[in-house]
């Protein structure tokens, strides 16, 4: 068990300074102190001077007169040890010759006296219980009852039970690897050791029992990983324990590799090799210990040793190799290596010069008149996965700077095969998702790839798809697609802004939008021009923070004209904020104060256009009674809306009305309405709500007036070019003109017309005008009105 630290017994208020000073209050069972905190960090001292005879479990292990003291704990697994400490041997007992050199404990799992163990043998002068796992229960709180003895010279002269002051320990152990599931690596172990292991506290685990050991074990378990080599795992004994034992599992299900319960043999041990193992995986060790001397204490408890180490296996450790042994980890110079007076091995690999691709068909430089008959056969074990492995091939190597590139190899000899590998050679995919390119018969091959690592080193071999018998003469050049990054800054943008890319000679790019609040991305349509209007990206949301990978795609044929795309991925991603959705209100030119009232067939705008919005809800809400407001979404994107059309049909003549607008988008993100303006809709009464009010005219010359003053409608406005004039209240015969002037006063177009029945209809054709905003003047006699016409083409 651990040995506990000394700590001040007065921090549990158990020193006293004399009799008079004294009265503790843990002389009972029902007033015992919890020491939790103080197992494991004791011991702590202990007076029973001011104990008092309590006589509660007097009999059962000690005198019918003690005077102890008592302390409970909560058991929370593992041996637990209480200990007595006699630290005060010159004890005057009853003013005899003797001393305290005794001690007696007991301990009970409840205050009804249900005794778990106890030591009264006045032999032991510094007592000791020790209560196992199986004599507790984790959770459950216990009492210990601890007194003092008279060791006496005159047994005479002093009574049995003293009084005195010494120290008590109590001190707990758990281990967490006594089953398999709760193995300790220990990989930084291996040659490192030996490790000291303590199954003191170790459970029953009974998860592989019977497999080498008995039904009962109790033992630790340490796991360690394959890494090549001969494994030994060895127990050295160094404490009480008289013999030991070791098994080597592949799992926790049992699966046993090897193991050692050979009683003879002391100290245990387990040499595994590379028959036994597999390189990398783990494997599960359960160490126990051994008595001999009685077979009633078969499986025991004890400190001892284990050491696990690994024996070096030397040989050849490169794959590339022609010895490549893959039982070795360590490395003994001895690799063999084909070698030639040409490049026909990875290690004897030609570099060759990268060409920037300016375009696609753009040409390629590299080497010219290479000789695939000076290569000898590459059967080496890192190719095998080759098709044309048993053929002579040559290496070259490229270190390319984007993802996508592309291997020629032009030749009229014989019919060539391209291969590509890594820096491990593992053979790699073509764009067609092919290892290699070997078009049917001699010509060009032309092998496409896009999924490489800029920076890293690669391989290509070139060979033949059938034995070389004659002349072998190729050329061969990479050439490496340009990556494109995004040519403007970060920043905040607009959907309807443009964002813009590098160019690079590629047929095509491709905008990627990632967002950085939800990790969803939106792409663009592959497209021709590096410049992309944002709102064409479909769905892309407002307000929001994205990372933008660029790609730039090519557009490729291999040798044998078959259609390729390259696609060049972009490893430098830029970062862009979209603006927030625009809030939109109607234009203030058409709100009571500047405009006046309106006629149910007039129109009215927003202030702005809202960039991608696809229509316009507007909601109109009346101020003067009370209505439920009236919402109406146009069909277009047209700025422009028709009183009537948002009120419907039936508009109720006059009346006050607050209107706001906001814009619908495609990706059908939520707008907000704008501000709120105000107009007013004037009907055959007067204005309701407005101050000019028929019942508030006391003159009725005034009142006739007003009454039958001319009513003009100007629709549709904006218009393509036609437009309708119509107006009524007019005096017989009542000539009615229309003349339509620029904002330089000048006029573009003018008609005349008599009313008939008091009122006119004038149609006008003005779609000769340039589109723009136009003043269409209307009089009728003394009336006299003008209104804003807009052009739209």
């Amino acid at each position: 068990p651990n040995m506990p630290t000394v700590i001040d017994g007065s921090e549990l208020g158990l020193i006293y300074d004399s009799v008079d000073d004294c009265a503790p209050a843990n002389d009972l069972c029902s007033g015992a102190i919890n020491i939790d905190d103080q197992v494991n960090q004791g011991p702590f001292t202990v007076d029973n001077t001011c104990a008092t005879v309590s006589g509660i479990f007097d009999g059962d292990c000690f005198d019918d007169g003690s005077n102890d003291l008592w302390y409970s704990f909560t058991y929370n697994g593992g041996t637990v040890t209480v200990e007595t400490i006699l630290d005060d041997p010159n004890y005057d007992c009853n003013g005899g010759t003797g001393y305290l050199g005794d001690s007696r404990i007991a301990v009970y799992s409840d205050c009804a006296g249900t005794l778990v163990e106890c030591n009264d043998d006045n032999l032991e002068l510094e007592s000791l219980v020790s209560l196992s796992p199986e004599e507790l229960t984790i959770g459950d709180t216990y009492y210990v009852q601890v007194g003092g003895y008279s060791r006496l010279e005159d047994a005479n002269t002093c009574v049995e039970d003293a009084i005195g002051i010494f120290d008590v320990a109590i001190s707990s152990c758990a281990v967490e690897n006594d089953l398999c599931s709760e193995a300790i690596n220990i990989d930084n172990q291996v040659n490192q050791g030996p490790f000291s292991v303590d199954n003191t506290c170790a459970l029953e685990s009974g998860v592989i029992d019977g497999d080498c050991f008995n039904d009962t074990p109790q033992d630790l378990w340490y796991s360690f990983t394959y890494t090549g080599g001969i494994i030994t795992v060895e127990t050295i004994l160094n404490g009480t324990l008289e013999d030991s034992r070791l098994a080597v599992y592949s799992d926790c299900a049992g699966t046993l590799v090897d193991c050692n319960d050979d009683f003879e043999d002391l100290e245990s041990l387990l040499e595994l090799d590379e028959d036994q193992l597999t390189m990398g995986n783990t494997y599960y060790l359960q160490v126990g210990g051994y008595s001999i001397g009685s077979n009633e204490d078969f499986d025991v408890f004890g400190t001892f040793e284990v050491e696990i180490s690994q024996e070096d296996v030397f040989g050849c450790t490169d794959n590339t190799a022609l010895n490549y042994n893959a039982s070795a980890n360590e490395d003994d110079g001895s690799c063999e290596y084909q070698v030639g007076d040409v490049n026909d091995t990875p290690e004897t690999a030609e570099p060759l010069t990268l060409n920037i691709a300016a375009g696609p068909g753009t040409s390629c430089n590299g080497y010219n008149g290479e000789d695939l008959n000076g290569a000898s056969s590459s059967t080496q074990q890192s190719i095998t996965s080759s098709l044309f492995a048993d053929l002579p091939g040559l290496w070259y190597s490229f270190v390319p700077f984007s993802s996508g590139n592309q291997i020629t190899v032009e030749t009229t000899d014989f019919d060539a095969v391209i291969e590509v590998y890594d820096i491990n050679l593992l053979q790699l995919q073509g764009v067609d998702g092919l290892q290699a390119n070997a078009n049917e018969g001699a010509g060009n091959e032309i092998f496409q790839i896009g999924n490489l690592t800029a920076g890293s080193t690669y391989y290509v071999r070139v060979t033949s798809t059938t034995a070389i018998s004659e002349t072998a003469n190729f050329d061969i050049c990479v050439q490496t697609f340009r990556d494109t990054r995004c040519d403007y800054p970060d920043g905040t943008y607009s959907l309807c802004q443009m964002y813009k890319a590098d160019f690079v000679y590629s047929n095509a790019y491709q905008f990627h939008f990632t967002s950085q609040t939800t990790g969803l991305t939106y792409s663009s349509d592959a497209q021709t021009s590096t410049f992309l209007v944002l709102r064409n990206v479909d769905g892309l949301p407002f307000g929001d923070v994205y990372d933008v990978e660029i790609e730039s795609i090519y557009y490729m044929e291999n040798g044998a004209g078959v259609p390729q795309t390259v696609v060049v991925a972009n490893d430098e991603p830029c970062e862009i904020t979209i603006a927030d959705a625009p809030v939109i209100k109607m234009r203030a030119q058409d709100n009571i104060a500047n405009h006046g009232p309106h006629y149910p067939g007039n129109y009215i705008r927003t202030d702005s256009y809202a960039c991608s919005a696809v229509a316009y809800t507007w909601k109109l809400t009346r101020t003067d009674v009370t209505e439920l407001p009236q919402e109406y979404t146009t069909a277009t994107s047209s700025t422009f809306a028709r009183i009537s059309d948002i009120l419907g049909n039936g508009v109720t003549p006059g009346g006050v009305y607050d209107v706001q607008v906001k814009p619908v988008f495609a990706n059908g993100q939520e707008a907000e309405y704008g501000e709120v303006e105000s107009i007013s809709i004037i009907g055959a009464a007067g204005i309701i709500g407005d101050v000019i009010v028929a019942n508030e005219i006391t003159d009725d010359a005034e009142r006739d007036e007003i009454l039958i003053a001319p009513e003009s409608n100007v629709y549709p406005n904006p218009t393509t070019g036609l437009v309708n004039i119509a107006m009524s209240n007019l005096d017989e015969d009542q000539v009615f003109e229309v003349n339509v002037t620029d904002f330089l006063g000048r006029t573009v177009a003018q008609r005349t017309q008599v009313a008939q029945d008091g009122s006119v209809l004038m149609n006008m054709d003005l779609s000769t005008l340039a589109a723009g905003t136009y003043l269409m003047h209307i009089t009728a006699g003394e009336y006299v009105q003008t209104e804003k016409l807009v052009i739209v083409k």
